[in-house]
């Protein structure tokens, strides 16, 4: 690493200084039992970062390659998760180094998997701290790379293919200023987020745990039973709502601002986001009414409206046990975390604009079959869309999906049945965090597995956070600068 990348590293870990001496502030005036580790921790990011800011920067020198940029990104998201390991092993909660390494992979990818046994028994510190590491991962993790890092010579759109975004929209030429402004927008849903479940009847803690971690589409909470802790209709359609305001690209959120409504009529992938969750929202009912439930009632609409809003949204909330939901509802349920949220937003999954453009391609494929002389173009928001980005879109795809197959097989080699392998690898690649498996289930704890399992997974949660493409991308070029000699 050159001087550029350890001044860069330090920055960061000021950044998340900050989000560290809030919960010690918290134990602090409550006397916690992790006043110390959050003073420890506060301590050495401060120390550390500011050693590495004070570092000689060199004054000229050549920008970073992609490959450089890709480890920057990379180097940036797995420091916040070795960071974010150290109150878990020194905390209270006395994680071991796998345990931890998985919980703070879960945290700060947004995944909600969860191995504490009992998350109402931690400290309002370590709570809070685990709410700002899903909030930190939701959409400042990108903020912050790419606001800084061009600082130091780095190429931003680089930086772009380690998170999901659409690089390819720019709404105005002032790209850095519209970084700002879609960070406002989500501080701004944050707030007003707490503040609807502080109106609703939680309390100002509550309130604020869950506004952090319901827009960032993490879905930790600081309740065992997760929503069906404070299951009232309420309640839950408020938190289905911003969930699905999570999952929303913030770039067109940014669009809206410039020029109105007319954004969310021209925006294909937002039209195409709505029928699909109208698709399975209304397929959901259909079967639950078809159901023989007795004592069906306001309540379980809800909580089955928002256990799908939770699952298509990849947030990972759950106001009842939706692994015991019929064999159709289970099969869609599984379907729905893969399509995720749009291109842009919080959520995990493929992403609805890759179908949209994969489902155009097989389209147009088809015409060209029927009509052999005819030229047709994939086209997507009005545009024509460049084959290298058809081919990147089929690339990912396969590669998701050949991973998924991957993971499960690998999973069942370490004393899980293949259903539960399956189980563990969807909810972990897609960030979703619950499982459909009954040995861990919706409201378990995933410390039953292996160790070799949990440092599986949280590689999974990783790639899929980044999206496979920049870690492949890196081991490649690693694997061929060393065949080089290089």
């Amino acid at each position: 690493m050159n001087q550029r990348t350890f001044h860069t590293l330090g920055v960061f870990l000021l950044f998340l200084a900050v989000f560290y001496a809030l919960p010690f502030g918290v134990e602090a005036v409550e006397n916690g039992p992790d006043v110390v580790v959050f003073f420890w921790a506060t301590f050495l990011l401060i120390f550390m970062g500011g050693l590495l800011v004070l570092l000689p920067k060199p004054k000229q020198s050549p920008p970073l390659t992609l490959q450089e940029s890709l480890f920057m990104g990379m180097l940036i998201w797995v420091s916040a998760i070795l960071v974010g390991m150290f109150p878990l092993v020194f905390g209270e909660s006395h994680c071991s180094p796998a345990d931890a390494l998985f919980q703070s992979t879960s945290l700060i990818t947004t995944t909600g998997a969860n191995l504490l046994p009992n998350i109402e028994g931690l400290s309002r510190g370590m709570i809070l701290w685990c709410a700002f590491m899903q909030w930190i991962g939701g959409k400042s993790m990108l903020m912050f790379a790419i606001l800084l890092i061009p600082q130091m010579g780095v190429d931003s759109y680089h930086l772009l293919h380690t998170e999901s975004a659409q690089s390819s929209e720019k709404v105005t030429p002032r790209f850095l200023h519209h970084l700002l402004m879609i960070m406002s927008i989500y501080s701004i849903l944050t707030v007003l987020c707490a503040a609807g479940y502080y109106v609703f009847g939680l309390s100002p803690f509550e309130a604020f745990i869950h506004g952090l971690t319901t827009i960032s589409t993490g879905g930790f909470s600081l309740w065992n039973d997760s929503f069906h802790h404070a299951s009232t209709p309420g309640i839950l359609y408020f938190a289905s709502f911003f969930m699905l305001l999570g999952a929303t690209s913030f770039y067109l959120m940014l669009a809206l601002l410039y020029v109105g409504m007319r954004a969310l009529r021209q925006d294909d992938q937002f039209m195409s986001y709505i029928k699909a969750y109208l698709f399975f929202i209304l397929g959901m009912l259909m079967i639950v009414f078809l159901q023989p439930l007795d004592k069906l009632n306001a309540l379980q609409i809800a909580q089955h409206i928002f256990n799908t809003t939770s699952l298509f949204t990849t947030t990972g909330f759950a106001a009842s046990d939706f692994s015991l939901w019929p064999a159709a509802l289970l099969l869609g349920a599984m379907v729905m975390p893969l399509m995720g949220g749009c291109s842009g937003s919080t959520a995990g999954g493929i992403k609805i604009m890759r179908f949209q453009i994969l489902w155009r391609m097989v389209r147009c494929h088809f015409r060209k079959m029927h009509y052999p002389h005819g030229v047709f173009a994939v086209k997507y928001n009005g545009k024509p869309v460049a084959e290298a980005t058809v081919q990147a879109i089929i690339s990912f795809v396969i590669l998701f999906l050949l991973t998924l197959m991957g993971s499960t097989f690998i999973l069942s080699l370490m004393h899980n049945s293949l259903f539960e392998a399956f189980s563990y690898a969807l909810s972990c690649l897609t960030n979703l965090g619950p499982t459909f498996s009954a040995e861990v289930g919706v409201y378990g704890s995933y410390g039953i597995l292996s160790t070799t399992s949990k440092i599986y997974l949280s590689l999974l949660m990783l790639l899929g956070r980044v999206e496979i493409l920049p870690l492949i991308l890196l081991c490649i070029n690693y694997i061929s600068s060393r065949k080089k000699g290089v």
